[in-house]
Protein backbone atom coordinates (compact mmCIF):
# COMPACT_ATOMS: atom_id res chain seq x y z
CA UNK A 1 0.00 0.00 0.00
CA UNK A 2 1.06 3.21 -0.21
CA UNK A 3 2.77 5.28 2.27
CA UNK A 4 -0.01 8.06 2.22
CA UNK A 5 -2.77 5.56 2.46
CA UNK A 6 -1.06 4.22 5.36
CA UNK A 7 -0.65 7.34 6.84
CA UNK A 8 -4.40 8.31 6.24
CA UNK A 9 -5.71 5.34 7.54
CA UNK A 10 -4.11 5.80 10.87
CA UNK A 11 -5.09 9.03 11.42
CA UNK A 12 -8.69 8.18 10.44
CA UNK A 13 -8.08 4.91 13.02
CA UNK A 14 -6.78 6.76 15.53
CA UNK A 15 -9.57 9.45 15.74
CA UNK A 16 -12.06 6.56 15.77
CA UNK A 17 -10.28 4.97 18.91
CA UNK A 18 -9.76 8.19 20.78
CA UNK A 19 -13.02 10.57 19.56
CA UNK A 20 -15.62 7.92 19.58
CA UNK A 21 -16.94 6.79 22.92
CA UNK A 22 -17.70 3.08 24.25
CA UNK A 23 -21.14 2.00 23.66
CA UNK A 24 -22.84 1.81 26.66
CA UNK A 25 -26.31 -0.36 27.12
CA UNK A 26 -27.71 -0.68 30.73
CA UNK A 27 -24.34 0.83 32.17
CA UNK A 28 -22.21 -2.60 30.65
CA UNK A 29 -20.03 -1.50 28.17
CA UNK A 30 -20.63 -3.03 24.66
CA UNK A 31 -17.97 -4.41 22.56
CA UNK A 32 -17.70 -5.47 18.95
CA UNK A 33 -18.87 -8.83 19.68
CA UNK A 34 -21.96 -8.02 21.87
CA UNK A 35 -23.22 -5.08 19.48
CA UNK A 36 -22.74 -8.11 16.40
CA UNK A 37 -24.98 -10.38 18.29
CA UNK A 38 -27.39 -7.21 19.18
CA UNK A 39 -28.07 -5.86 15.45
CA UNK A 40 -28.11 -9.37 14.36
CA UNK A 41 -31.44 -9.45 17.47
CA UNK A 42 -32.97 -6.41 15.93
CA UNK A 43 -32.72 -7.70 12.37
CA UNK A 44 -34.12 -10.83 13.09
CA UNK A 45 -37.43 -9.41 15.07
CA UNK A 46 -37.70 -6.79 12.33
CA UNK A 47 -37.89 -9.53 9.46
CA UNK A 48 -40.22 -11.07 11.27
CA UNK A 49 -42.44 -8.23 11.62
CA UNK A 50 -41.85 -7.97 15.17
CA UNK A 51 -40.83 -4.47 16.50
CA UNK A 52 -37.38 -5.15 18.29
CA UNK A 53 -37.50 -5.67 22.01
CA UNK A 54 -34.61 -4.29 23.20
CA UNK A 55 -34.43 -5.40 26.55
CA UNK A 56 -35.15 -8.96 25.44
CA UNK A 57 -32.22 -8.73 23.00
CA UNK A 58 -30.28 -7.45 25.59
CA UNK A 59 -30.80 -10.57 27.76
CA UNK A 60 -30.12 -12.61 24.91
CA UNK A 61 -26.79 -10.80 24.47
CA UNK A 62 -25.95 -11.36 27.98
CA UNK A 63 -26.36 -14.61 27.87
CA UNK A 64 -24.86 -15.37 25.33
CA UNK A 65 -21.67 -13.27 26.67
CA UNK A 66 -21.83 -15.68 29.79
CA UNK A 67 -21.93 -18.72 27.91
CA UNK A 68 -18.59 -18.00 26.40
CA UNK A 69 -17.44 -17.23 29.40
CA UNK A 70 -18.35 -20.89 30.49
CA UNK A 71 -17.31 -22.76 27.53
CA UNK A 72 -13.70 -20.98 27.89
CA UNK A 73 -13.29 -21.83 31.76
CA UNK A 74 -14.18 -24.96 31.30
CA UNK A 75 -12.01 -25.57 28.18
CA UNK A 76 -8.92 -23.78 29.63
CA UNK A 77 -9.73 -26.61 32.85
CA UNK A 78 -9.86 -29.46 30.85
CA UNK A 79 -6.34 -28.60 28.55
CA UNK A 80 -4.57 -28.04 32.07
CA UNK A 81 -6.15 -31.27 33.65
CA UNK A 82 -5.67 -33.46 31.01
CA UNK A 83 -1.86 -32.36 30.79
CA UNK A 84 -1.65 -32.45 34.36
CA UNK A 85 -2.48 -36.24 34.14
CA UNK A 86 -0.03 -37.40 30.99
CA UNK A 87 2.14 -40.24 32.56
CA UNK A 88 5.07 -37.58 32.19
CA UNK A 89 3.96 -35.41 34.39
CA UNK A 90 2.93 -38.27 37.25
CA UNK A 91 3.30 -39.27 40.01
CA UNK A 92 3.95 -36.68 42.11
CA UNK A 93 4.05 -35.86 45.93
CA UNK A 94 0.31 -35.27 47.15
CA UNK A 95 0.66 -31.51 48.70
CA UNK A 96 2.48 -30.63 45.41
CA UNK A 97 -0.51 -32.12 43.42
CA UNK A 98 -3.41 -30.59 45.45
CA UNK A 99 -1.36 -26.87 44.57
CA UNK A 100 -1.07 -27.59 40.88
CA UNK A 101 -4.83 -28.53 40.95
CA UNK A 102 -5.64 -25.45 42.99
CA UNK A 103 -3.66 -22.76 40.52
CA UNK A 104 -5.81 -24.51 37.77
CA UNK A 105 -9.05 -24.16 38.96
CA UNK A 106 -7.99 -20.42 40.47
CA UNK A 107 -7.30 -19.98 35.83
CA UNK A 108 -10.63 -21.80 35.09
CA UNK A 109 -12.74 -19.76 38.15
CA UNK A 110 -11.04 -15.85 37.43
CA UNK A 111 -12.68 -16.09 33.42
CA UNK A 112 -15.78 -17.09 35.00
CA UNK A 113 -16.01 -14.58 37.57
CA UNK A 114 -15.94 -11.94 34.39
CA UNK A 115 -19.28 -12.23 33.74
CA UNK A 116 -20.28 -10.65 37.01
CA UNK A 117 -20.41 -7.76 35.46
CA UNK A 118 -22.93 -9.10 32.44
CA UNK A 119 -25.30 -10.35 35.07
CA UNK A 120 -27.37 -7.43 35.84
CA UNK A 121 -30.40 -9.04 35.01
CA UNK A 122 -32.34 -12.38 37.07
CA UNK A 123 -31.94 -14.83 33.65
CA UNK A 124 -28.79 -13.81 33.66
CA UNK A 125 -27.67 -14.32 36.98
CA UNK A 126 -29.62 -17.59 37.14
CA UNK A 127 -27.61 -19.06 34.14
CA UNK A 128 -24.37 -17.64 35.28
CA UNK A 129 -24.99 -19.30 38.96
CA UNK A 130 -26.21 -22.87 37.16
CA UNK A 131 -22.70 -22.61 34.51
CA UNK A 132 -20.86 -22.20 37.89
CA UNK A 133 -22.47 -25.27 39.41
CA UNK A 134 -22.03 -27.18 36.47
CA UNK A 135 -17.91 -25.93 36.82
CA UNK A 136 -18.18 -27.09 40.38
CA UNK A 137 -19.24 -30.73 39.60
CA UNK A 138 -16.11 -30.97 37.14
CA UNK A 139 -13.68 -29.52 39.26
CA UNK A 140 -14.72 -32.25 41.71
CA UNK A 141 -14.60 -35.28 39.30
CA UNK A 142 -11.69 -34.18 37.51
CA UNK A 143 -9.72 -33.47 40.95
CA UNK A 144 -10.62 -37.02 42.73
CA UNK A 145 -9.82 -38.69 38.99
CA UNK A 146 -6.44 -37.18 38.84
CA UNK A 147 -6.00 -38.08 42.61
CA UNK A 148 -6.75 -41.43 42.24
CA UNK A 149 -4.54 -41.98 39.22
CA UNK A 150 -1.77 -40.46 40.89
CA UNK A 151 -1.92 -42.62 44.11
CA UNK A 152 -2.18 -45.67 41.62
CA UNK A 153 1.08 -44.89 40.03
CA UNK A 154 2.46 -44.11 42.75
CA UNK A 155 1.66 -47.32 44.50
CA UNK A 156 2.81 -49.32 41.22
CA UNK A 157 6.17 -47.20 41.05
CA UNK A 158 7.18 -48.03 44.48
CA UNK A 159 6.01 -51.41 43.50
CA UNK A 160 8.56 -51.34 41.26
CA UNK A 161 10.97 -48.82 42.52
CA UNK A 162 14.79 -50.56 42.48
CA UNK A 163 15.43 -49.63 46.05
CA UNK A 164 12.39 -51.74 47.13
CA UNK A 165 14.03 -54.90 45.90
CA UNK A 166 17.12 -54.34 47.26
CA UNK A 167 15.95 -55.32 50.54
CA UNK A 168 15.74 -59.11 48.91
CA UNK A 169 19.26 -59.06 48.06
CA UNK A 170 22.45 -60.09 50.05
CA UNK A 171 25.15 -58.03 50.19
CA UNK A 172 28.57 -60.13 49.41
CA UNK A 173 31.93 -58.70 50.42
CA UNK A 174 35.50 -60.34 50.41
CA UNK A 175 36.63 -62.12 53.66
CA UNK A 176 38.37 -60.21 56.55
CA UNK A 177 40.52 -61.04 59.21
CA UNK A 178 38.02 -60.85 61.47
CA UNK A 179 36.35 -63.62 59.76
CA UNK A 180 38.75 -66.01 60.93
CA UNK A 181 37.66 -65.70 64.75
CA UNK A 182 35.42 -68.74 65.87
CA UNK A 183 32.49 -65.74 66.47
CA UNK A 184 32.17 -65.19 62.98
CA UNK A 185 32.38 -68.47 61.54
CA UNK A 186 29.91 -71.14 60.89
CA UNK A 187 29.33 -74.02 63.74
CA UNK A 188 30.72 -76.75 61.26
CA UNK A 189 34.12 -75.10 60.48
CA UNK A 190 34.42 -74.15 64.25
CA UNK A 191 34.32 -78.45 65.02
CA UNK A 192 36.81 -78.70 62.71
CA UNK A 193 39.15 -76.42 63.76
CA UNK A 194 38.78 -77.61 67.38
CA UNK A 195 39.19 -81.70 66.50
CA UNK A 196 42.75 -80.29 64.68
CA UNK A 197 43.79 -78.64 67.88
CA UNK A 198 42.77 -82.05 69.62
CA UNK A 199 44.94 -84.04 67.23
CA UNK A 200 47.70 -81.97 68.12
Amino acid sequence: MRPEFRQQFEVFRNKIFLECPTKMMNNKPVNGRMMGYLLEQYIKAINEGAVPNISTAWENVLDSEVKRLYENAMKVYKDETDKLATLSELPIEQEELVKRLFRIRMKSENIMDNGSKFSDSESTGRLQRAYITKLSNLYKAKEEEIKSRNARLSQEYSNTSPFRQCHSCLLYTSPSPRDLSTSRMPSSACKKKKKKKNKK
